[in-house]
């Protein structure tokens, strides 16, 4: 009886419920709720709070999804390898541009055109046997070259793009400069040293060519000591070849000598501690690895005339063909033949001073009158025009007007530091020779313990 009461008051009172807009409103959304706070609570039972949207149905339970990983396009030389397939290989001895885009089916227009387009960036005769160069092509061993990428040296390169039109541009990889330090004693030579602290031995030339001037690099003696910071260049992790020497401590003879590099005027260049340039205005010579076959005199006999007569200029025995270099900076003056001459170029330098260089085979590319030249500039090539028994240089230096032995003649200073820079060269140059002294140091105490 009780039952059967409280059943019927149950039912009206739901029916009463549900006759209300709103009720049914908040009934409708009741299982949702509770479905909300069913997760929610047995997440937090479960010790992680919720995150991110909740699991979708077709879901398997306790399994979340992961997003694909990224995965970068690989590229060489700056272009995207997608779809393409790169081929390494190095030049051969005798071949050309063209024998290696038409075995990767290049059509013989294009390679035309595309050597075409390479004037005056690069001649493409010159390739050079051992230097690497790299064909990309698509995956199909039947579809042609779209890249012929050349390496002109290990830091620079050309991109021969073979799609229509052809293009060519140069292009650079990134090169890190790291500073780097060497020091050593003198046994055997200067090179020998350096390839035992397993540093290119080029640094053995540039320290001579900066204290060319100061030392004989040639009659260096055991027990001359150095020490250097240089900069070195690196690619892809590999040494790519020295940069500039920043300062140098070179002990010869029982005397320092110091070398900064610093930049003046516009112009960089290795200076001493007072600032003062190690340069001098003039090459003592204008050619390389040369002898003196006949010297200055006031009278000699001349071996073609047989007469006696002056001969104003020291004679330089060498092979035809090799390079002759403007002493100074100047401007070339006349460029020409002469009788006795033969081939020659005479160039003035300033108001004071003036050189000529005679019995030249060829002049260099460029050079004729009105011509600016710098120190070192090739101006033309040893040979026999004129009158000459053999192939040599004939070298005359003028001063005021009048011929001087250039190899007697105490040849000026080039400029010294700028008077405006001089407290900042001190600053810098304070700095290097910090380092350098350092070093030196470090030397002298492990030869002490050595002995």
């Amino acid at each position: 009886m009780k039952v059967s009461w409280l059943t019927s008051r149950l039912r009206t009172t739901v029916l009463a419920f549900f006759k209300n807009r709103r009720t049914r409103c908040l009934a409708a959304a009741l299982p949702m709720v509770l479905a909300i706070g069913l997760v929610t609570c047995r997440t937090w039972y479960e010790g992680t709070p919720p995150t991110g949207p909740l699991p979708s149905a077709t879901e398997a339970p306790g399994v979340v999804s992961q997003p694909e990983p990224y995965a970068p396009v690989p590229a060489a030389y700056g272009i995207s390898l997608r779809g393409l397939e790169a081929v390494r290989r190095k030049v051969r001895p005798g071949q050309s541009l063209s024998d290696i885009l038409q075995a990767h089916g290049v059509a013989y227009g294009t390679i035309l055109e595309a050597a075409e387009t390479s004037r005056g960036i690069f001649n493409v005769r010159s390739l050079q046997p051992g230097r690497p160069f790299c064909v990309l092509r698509q995956t199909d061993p039947e579809a042609a070259a779209r890249y012929f990428i050349y390496e002109k040296n290990d830091i620079d390169y050309l991109v021969f793009d073979l799609a229509e039109p052809v293009s060519v541009t140069c292009a650079s990889k990134p090169v890190e400069i790291l500073d780097r330090t060497v020091s050593g004693i003198i046994d055997i030579s200067l090179w020998a040293a350096l390839q035992q602290q397993q540093v290119d031995p080029g640094l053995a030339g540039a320290m001579s060519e900066i204290f060319a001037w100061t030392i004989d690099f040639y009659h260096l003696q055991p027990g001359d000591r150095f020490t250097a910071v240089f900069k070195e260049n690196f690619v892809d992790g590999h040494s790519a070849g020295q940069g500039d020497i920043t300062g140098v401590r070179f002990r010869h003879r029982g005397r320092d000598h110091y070398a900064f590099c610093f930049e003046s005027e516009g112009v960089q260049g290795y200076f001493d501690e007072n600032g003062e340039s190690l340069r001098k205005a003039f090459l003592k010579a204008p050619l390389k690895y040369s002898r003196v076959s006949s010297g200055y005199s006031k009278r000699r006999l001349h071996p073609v005339t047989g007469k006696y007569r002056p001969h104003p200029g020291i004679d330089y025995a060498a092979p035809t063909g090799t390079p002759v270099l403007s002493v100074g900076d100047g401007t070339v003056v006349k460029a020409t033949f002469g009788r006795s001459n033969g081939n020659f170029v005479t160039i003035r330098h300033n108001g004071v001073y003036r050189t000529q260089y005679l019995h030249l085979s060829r002049f260099a590319r460029g050079i004729s009158p009105g011509k600016a030249v710098r120190q070192g500039d090739v101006i033309g090539y040893v040979g026999c025009t004129g009158l000459a028994t053999g192939p040599h240089l004939d070298f005359r230096f003028w001063v005021n007007g009048a011929t001087v032995n250039p190899l007697t003649y105490d040849m000026p200073s080039a400029a010294p530091v700028d008077e405006s820079l001089l407290t900042h060269y001190r600053l810098h140059m304070a700095i290097i020779k910090a380092r350098l002294d350092a070093l030196y140091t470090e030397i002298q105490t492990d030869t002490a313990k050595q002995t």
